[in-house]
C-alpha cells in the first residue's frame, strides 16, 4: 500500500501543518506503509492535510482512489485555516465545505470539531483522529532549551513566560488575548506566529501591552525549546482546544491553561484534570499567577498520560486500519 500525504507548499509561521505531515509520515513508517508527497506519483490512498482544487479530488474518485481529508488540525496557522476569520460568527469557508463533501472520510482532532463540521453542512463521514505525536521530539536538555530561548528572544536573564501560539486574525481571539495579558503584568507572554504584515503596520504593537513579545516565523528547534521552557501554554480560543499545538504541549509536559469564556458543550480540556480551563477572566489570571509562583499543583502528568495514546506507533495502526477499510469499500463499489 502507498499513500499520498498532501500538504500545502506555502511558508508557515508556526509550521503546524508541516509538523502534522511529518507525524503522519512517521506513523505510517511504524506500520511499513509507503508514502509520497507528490500528487503525480502512483498511490492507493490520497490523504490531504490541505485542500487542492475540487477537480483533483473528483479525478481521484473517478479512479476509485479513496480520498481522506484531515480538517481543523492547524487553525493556528493563517494559511491553513479552514474557517473564516473576518466574520463575527465562526463559519466554514465555502470552498472547504465543497471539498470535504467530496471526501470518502474526514478526520478531525476532536469531538468539538466533528460537531462543528456537521452543523456547517459537511455530509461526508467524519471520524475523530487525534494528532499523532513523536514523543522523542520533546527530549531536549534543559540547558539547550535555555540557550535557544535566550538567544532567539535576546534575553540575558531568564524570566518566566506564558506561551501563546497562533495568528490572531479573528477579533475575538485578539480581544481575549489582550484581556488576559493586560491583567497579568507580572508575567511575560510570548506570542509565536504573529502576522508579520500587521506588526509592520503597527497594529499589534499599538494594541499589545509591554509584557507581550511578538515573533513571526519560528523554526522547529525554537518552537520546541520555547514550548518546553514555558511556564504554561495559554489557549484563548475554544475552537482550538484540540489543535496540534495543545497535544504537543501535553506531550512536552508543559502546563496548559485555557480561557474558554464562550465554550459550550463537551470539551477535550478538563479543568483540574488535564489543564486549568476558566470562563472568568479574573479566575484565569489568578490561576496563571499561582502557577508562576509554584503555588498550584500542575496537571501535566495526567495530560501526558492522556496523549500517550497518540504515539506514532498507535496512530500508525489506526491509520492503517482506516486506509484498509476505505480500500475494501472502494473495491466493493
Amino acid at each position: 500500500m502507498k499513500a499520498l500525504i498532501y500538504a500545502a507548499t506555502h511558508k508557515h509561521r508556526v509550521r503546524e501543518e508541516e509538523r502534522l505531515q511529518k507525524s503522519i509520515k512517521g506513523s505510517l513508517e511504524t506500520v511499513k506503509v509507503q508514502y509520497t508527497y507528490d500528487p503525480f506519483d502512483d498511490f492507493d490512498v490520497a490523504h490531504f492535510l490541505n485542500f487542492p482544487d475540487l477537480k483533483k479530488i473528483k479525478d481521484l474518485k473517478r479512479a476509485h482512489i479513496p480520498v481522506i481529508m484531515s480538517a481543523l488540525y492547524c487553525e493556528n496557522e493563517r494559511e491553513s485555516m479552514l474557517v473564516e476569520t473576518h466574520t463575527e460568527k465562526r463559519v466554514l469557508k465555502d470552498k472547504v465545505r465543497k471539498c470535504l463533501n467530496e471526501a470518502d472520510l474526514v478526520l478531525v482532532p476532536g469531538e468539538i470539531n466533528k460537531t462543528f463540521l456537521e452543523k456547517e453542512g459537511v455530509i461526508s463521514k467524519i471520524k475523530v483522529f487525534p494528532s499523532p505525536i513523536k514523543f522523542s521530539r520533546f527530549t531536549m536538555s534543559e540547558k539547550k532549551q535555555s540557550e535557544l530561548v535566550r538567544h532567539y528572544f535576546r534575553k540575558r536573564k531568564e524570566l518566566p513566560y506564558v506561551l501563546v501560539v497562533g495568528d490572531f486574525l479573528n477579533k475575538k481571539d485578539m480581544d481575549n488575548f489582550l484581556e488576559v495579558s493586560e491583567l497579568a503584568p507580572f508575567v511575560k507572554f510570548y506570542l509565536l506566529g504573529a502576522n508579520y504584515s500587521l506588526i509592520l503596520a503597527g497594529k499589534y504593537i499599538k494594541l499589545t501591552p509591554d509584557n507581550v513579545v511578538l515573533s513571526t516565523f519560528v523554526d522547529d528547534d525554537i518552537y520546541r525549546a520555547t514550548l518546553m521552557k514555558a511556564k504554561m501554554l495559554l489557549v484563548v480560543n475554544d475552537f482550538k482546544v484540540d489543535s496540534t499545538v495543545v497535544h504537543e504541549a501535553m506531550a512536552a509536559k508543559t502546563q496548559v491553561v485555557a480561557y474558554l469564556k464562550n465554550m459550550k458543550g463537551d470539551c477535550y480540556l478538563k479543568d483540574g484534570v488535564n489543564c486549568y480551563a476558566k470562563k472568568g477572566i479574573n479566575e484565569l489570571v489568578d490561576t496563571i499567577d499561582l502557577l508562576v509562583k509554584g503555588k498550584l499543583k500542575k496537571t501535566t502528568e495526567k495530560a501526558y498520560q492522556q496523549v500517550v495514546d497518540y504515539s506514532l506507533e498507535k496512530s500508525g495502526k489506526r491509520l492503517l486500519n482506516i486506509y484498509r477499510t476505505l480500500l475494501r469499500e472502494k473495491h466493493h463499489d
